[in-house]
């Protein structure tokens, strides 16, 4: 039987491990969040920049690929958006899903949906 005092560093180091992973986990994932708040706060801004009167589906690509230039958004691709016509409303959604590699053949993958109604004309 090992004595006390033999092991008293070791839970030491295993929480500074359980750190260490946890902190490279967040450091990974955290600019992915980022972004897909980025992401909603571009759909919110159109919505509101639209809400006095009716867009075109041009209108409201160009005015989602000028916010997202705006806020460095890259993971979001034009397959990614939709736009359906329906009731009078423009239903726009984005869904896309981001990869992020982080250690050896280990990947995140996050997947987003966000979706907005902007009225029609």
């Amino acid at each position: 039987m090992t004595n006390f005092n033999e092991q008293s560093g070791k839970a030491i180091i295993a929480w500074i491990v359980v750190l260490a992973v946890t902190t490279l986990i967040a450091l990974r994932l955290l600019p992915i969040y980022i972004e897909a708040a980025g992401v909603r706060s571009s759909l919110k801004g159109l919505e509101t920049a639209t809400e006095d009167g009716g867009v075109s589906v041009r209108a409201i690509r160009a005015g989602l690929q000028k916010r997202f230039d705006i806020n460095n958004i890259d993971s979001v691709q034009p397959e990614d958006i939709s736009i359906v016509r329906e009731r009078g409303v423009f239903v726009i959604n984005i869904d896309y899903e981001v990869r992020v590699p982080f250690v050896a053949n280990v990947d995140f993958i996050v997947s987003f949906e966000n979706s907005v109604e902007v009225p029609a004309r």
